[in-house]
């Protein structure tokens, strides 16, 4: 039984690891889209500032 156990406390760890690999890179996926609207937004409103000086 002590085996039995063990064997699912480290099952449970490894699916927890990996959820949380899954999710840090989803986030990480989420900010690099993020990131480049932030900057293809900026550049956009550069160009425009620079059509009005």
């Amino acid at each position: 039984m002590g085996v039995d156990t063990s064997s699912g406390m480290i099952e449970r760890l490894v699916r927890s690891i990996r959820d949380e690999r899954s999710m840090r890179l989803q986030r990480e996926v989420e900010e690099k889209r993020f990131r480049h609207r932030t900057e293809t937004s900026e550049r956009r409103v550069f160009s425009l500032g620079q059509h009005f000086t």
